[in-house]
């Protein structure tokens, strides 16, 4: 008898734990945009970036009539090793790429800029035919609001997506186990530097880092 009553005690208690703790949760609103950017250090431009000062991390912040738009992305480099195919001032890259929202996602898709069409042409129908686009990342939404979308970059600018960073190897290269190789991109170890905001673009500079703990064929002096 007396077992039976402690375990229906336990029971009771268990059951009453459970329901505050649920209605604790239930209690607990999401964030409006304006509590996730609190206190973080703003970068107003065509695109809002707003850096936690804790982690570093990168919250971009874009309207929603900026979706489905081309905007000119462009890549040079500010300082690189030779070895890997860099050196200062060296222009990159250039394409168009648009915001796309897809459900909870922001898809940024590279578009051609090789064709060009009337529009008052009957051709025009035709303008997007055996033509494919290319999905460079598709990022979470971590905040909608009152015409707003926020979403981390941190991870895109943090690797290649946007533009492949390291040398591309020729297949044809009879010599290419005697070069030297840069190895695997490290998230870990590269960092967003410089964020520079303008009413019609934004620049941002990043310093990519490349491991490789086994070399084959050790760089030039340049290379650490």
């Amino acid at each position: 008898m007396k077992l039976t009553t402690l375990t229906l005690a336990l029971s009771i208690a268990l059951g009453s734990s459970y329901t505050v703790a649920a209605e604790k949760k239930e209690e607990k609103k999401p964030q409006t945009l304006s509590e996730m950017i609190k206190g973080q250090t703003e970068f107003a431009g065509i695109f809002n970036l707003y850096q936690d000062e804790k982690t570093g991390d990168h919250l971009m912040v874009i309207n929603e009539s900026q979706l489905d738009t081309p905007f000119v992305y462009f890549a040079h480099t500010i300082d690189g090793a030779t070895d890997a195919g860099h050196f200062r001032g060296a222009y990159r890259e250039t394409k168009l790429i648009e915001f796309r929202k897809y459900f909870d996602r922001i898809d940024i898709v590279s578009k051609t800029p090789r064709y060009l069409f009337n529009e008052n042409s009957a051709l025009a129908k035709a303008s997007e035919a055996n033509i494919s686009e290319a999905v460079l990342a598709s990022i979470k939404i971590e905040k909608q609001e009152e015409g707003k979308i926020a979403f981390n970059v941190n991870k895109l600018f943090l690797s290649e997506a946007l533009h492949k960073v390291s040398p591309t190897p020729n297949p044809n290269d009879k010599n290419a186990k005697k070069r030297f190789k840069v190895g695997k991109l490290d998230d870990k170890k590269s960092r967003i530097i410089k964020q520079r905001p303008y009413p019609n673009n934004l620049d941002v500079v990043v310093d990519y880092v490349f491991t490789n703990s086994s070399p084959t064929v050790r760089g030039s002096g340049a290379i650490s």
